[in-house]
């Protein structure tokens, strides 16, 4: 999602969508001039796989809106924490593609809750699908089949919601230390068809080094 310093970042210019975030960040290429973040696709898995889903999304857009940002000389980080620590401090003005899961729980913290805020994607929200399986050499399968069971039901995705996950069950809702779920992040952007579903696609894979390549030709890394 968007992150940003609110004491930095005016209501009008706090981003709500990607398409207006890219002009945004044309118009203020000086003054946030390094005061961006994101997840670097060069830095690692989690970086590619956001980038990789959001242009599986949106294809030859995402390529331009990227181009718009680049002027801007965002600056790359491994991992949500630095990023939230950052915008924090003023550091940085705002960050996008930020794991919710790494931010969520810091704004339990009154006095990061005044100075943070945040927006959802609202033409291409980012939702990582988190896949498990059972190991084909696995020592205790019915114990494992067990916890499969307990995380697919409600309880269970409750306690993931409450940890800061997002809960996939239709008939989980927000409250109760869950902040959001599946269903009510797409009612929040409009539906699902504007959702960018990160899964476990091969062409990420099969197109790793080109698609790095053209990202970094994009945001001018070297």
């Amino acid at each position: 999602m968007f992150i940003y310093n609110k004491m930095l970042v005016p209501e009008a210019q706090q981003p709500k969508s990607f398409a207006q975030f890219a002009n945004l960040a044309q118009e203020n290429r000086a003054r946030w001039r390094n005061k961006l973040t994101s997840y670097g696709a060069h830095n690692g898995g989690f970086g590619y796989s956001a980038n990789f889903g959001f242009v599986q999304k949106h294809g030859d857009q995402a390529w331009e809106w990227f181009k718009q940002i680049a002027p801007a000389q965002p600056r790359w980080e491994r991992s949500g924490g630095p990023m939230t620590e950052k915008v924090t401090s003023g550091e940085y003005a705002a960050g996008w593609f930020v794991s919710a899961i790494t931010f969520w729980p810091r704004l339990n913290d009154p006095a990061r809750a005044r100075v943070l805020g945040w927006n959802f994607i609202e033409d291409g929200q980012l939702v990582i699908l988190r896949g498990m399986a059972i190991p084909k050499g696995a020592r205790n399968v019915n114990a494992a089949k067990l916890m499969l069971d307990y995380i697919a039901s409600a309880e269970g995705q409750r306690a993931f919601g409450r940890g800061g996950l997002t809960p996939a069950r239709p008939d989980i809702r927000p409250g109760e230390g869950i902040r959001h779920t599946f269903s009510s992040i797409s009612e929040a952007v409009g539906g699902e068809k504007n959702i960018a579903f990160i899964d476990y696609n091969p062409a990420m894979l099969e197109q790793y080094q080109p698609f790095i390549d053209r990202w970094k030709q994009a945001y001018g890394v070297s």
